[in-house]
């Protein structure tokens, strides 16, 4: 019978391996593709006009697949991603505050 007070076994070279392994092989291509996605949608939401606060969920969707660019062990990824999320959490945020402006200017309107 094992002793329970006995700190557990490190893992093996191996197992270390093929955790290492199995993220190169997945995880960073899954994140580039997602990455590349996100900074299309990026550009294509500064071309784009919006209704009042769509801009909100539009950005919120492209900040969460640009952040997968953080998955990339490459630094440029990292780097671009930072920038990107950045101005995206703007954007999303000042859609938000032009979304809720225009459904108090609509309130004022109806009555």
């Amino acid at each position: 019978m094992p002793n329970p007070y006995e700190p557990p076994a490190q893992p093996s070279r191996i197992a270390i391996h093929a955790r290492s392994n199995w993220y190169r092989t997945y995880v960073v291509p899954l994140s580039q593709v997602a990455f590349w996605f996100g900074a299309v949608l990026f550009l294509l939401g500064t071309l784009i006009s919006f209704y009042p606060g769509a801009e909100a969920k539009w950005f919120a969707v492209t900040t969460s697949l640009v952040a997968c660019g953080f998955f990339v062990p490459n630094k440029s990824y990292r780097i671009a991603a930072a920038v990107i999320v950045a101005i995206c959490l703007f954007w999303t945020y000042t859609g938000y505050q032009r979304g809720m402006q225009y459904q108090e200017w609509l309130k004022t309107r109806q009555q």
